[in-house]
């Protein structure tokens, strides 16, 4: 298979493994469901080129690619057809799978890692792989399986009280004037309970913008402005994407009313 340009990446998993990765409950349910939903793209297990360190195959009919990697096989999975030569440095054949016909797939015992060679990449261990072939219904368990050993359970997600957020608010505002891509702004509290009661608290920032938004230079810049406010707190969570009423991604943004809106033409 080759990429086109119209195949799509998995926005999903992108833009919430880095939140998912510091602790958001949230965003690690929205990884979870990029990987029941895909697009994810596996290298076949039959190239062109023989490849090195391939496990032995339980059967023929195991077409995705499996790597041995010590006392485990991994199985490398994409979000997006593009970053599979990056890692490999060969063009590759691959396939495009969703959850349930990549889960279904690999053998029993196979892990699977999401965007290996990234800055973030996420292990699938052969639990997890099984739990996700069952679909949306184990995100759940695997939720509160994944934040066991963190000690708190998140309690509720809701609005911030703006004279909490009354500096930080007029900082976004003013930034999000000088950029006409950004139409809302969204600002959300998730709190949480920790084994001895005390409450934690995250800020959750939901952006929409127009489809030519550069959303990677974006959220670093928001990341940026907005963290001088949670010195010795946690970082603001960012989630961006176009169309809140339809977007995934802003899916818990979209019945709260935004701090900001551009007028627009």
């Amino acid at each position: 298979m080759t990429e086109t340009q119209t195949e799509p990446h998995n926005l999903k998993i992108e833009q919430s493994i880095e939140m998912a990765s510091g602790g958001s409950h949230t965003a690690a349910r929205l990884v979870f469901e990029g990987l029941v939903d895909g697009p994810l793209y596996v290298p076949d297990r039959h190239q062109a080129q023989p490849l090195s360190d391939q496990p032995s195959y339980p059967t023929d009919l195991v077409y995705v690619l499996g790597l041995q990697d010590v006392e485990r096989v991994v199985v490398p999975v994409f979000t997006r057809a593009s970053d599979i030569e990056e890692w490999c440095g060969l063009p590759l054949s691959y396939r495009c799978y969703d959850g349930a016909s990549l889960f279904s797939a690999i053998p029993e015992q196979w892990w699977i890692v999401v965007n290996p060679g990234s800055e973030i990449e996420k292990d699938l261990s052969p639990w997890e792989i099984s739990r996700l072939s069952e679909g949306h219904a184990a995100i759940d368990e695997l939720v509160e399986e994944l934040f066991s050993d963190v000690e708190h359970d998140t309690l509720s997600v809701g609005p911030v009280a703006e004279e909490e957020v009354k500096e930080l608010q007029a900082e976004l505002i003013a930034y999000a004037k000088s950029d006409p891509l950004i139409h809302k702004l969204i600002l959300l509290k998730e709190e949480r309970e920790s084994v001895d009661e005390h409450e934690l608290q995250k800020l959750l920032l939901g952006v929409e913008v127009a489809e030519a938004a550069e959303r990677a230079t974006l959220k670093q810049h928001l990341a940026d402005l907005a963290n001088v406010h949670q010195i010795g707190k946690e970082a603001v969570n960012i989630f961006i994407d176009t169309d809140i009423n339809s977007s995934v991604t802003l899916g818990l943004f979209k019945n709260f009313s935004p701090f900001y809106t551009r007028l627009l033409e």
